[in-house]
């Protein structure tokens, strides 16, 4: 809500996710210093236990945006290279499986897997050349 309510005064100099971020820490940090909801627990500790629900959060929402990146890019492949990466990494198939299973050959299989890996490796470093 203070974000909206100051829209028209807010410059942003960094990402807004980072900015948003930031923006929850320094509200959270002001809300303990305000009210010190327990007299027992320093501001250390505090900052520590914030510091560690934010880390937490970053970690959930990078791996949800890796997630969400690998499944976009996954649609984009050819229905057979796809078809050869899903069996592979996620129902654990090796690629003598693989092949056996769709009736190609072994080498068939490794180029899929090649050419599907080099363009999600692709995309990712993208995605996460963009976060940071």
């Amino acid at each position: 809500m203070k974000i909206w309510n100051y829209k028209d005064r807010i410059d942003i100099t960094m990402s807004e996710k980072s900015y948003i971020y930031q923006a929850a820490k320094n509200t959270a940090l002001d809300h303990i210093r305000k009210y010190k909801l327990n007299t027992e627990v320093s501001l250390d500790d505090q900052m520590n236990r914030l510091n560690q629900v934010e880390a937490g959060t970053m970690k959930d929402s990078n791996a949800f945006l890796l997630r969400t990146k690998i499944k976009e890019t996954l649609n984009v492949l050819k229905p057979k290279t796809r078809k050869i990466f899903e069996l592979h990494k996620f129902e654990g198939l090796a690629y003598e499986e693989i092949a056996y299973y769709m009736d190609i050959s072994k080498r068939t299989v490794e180029s899929n897997m090649a050419r599907a890996l080099i363009l999600l490796r692709g995309e990712l470093r993208k995605t996460l050349n963009n976060e940071n």
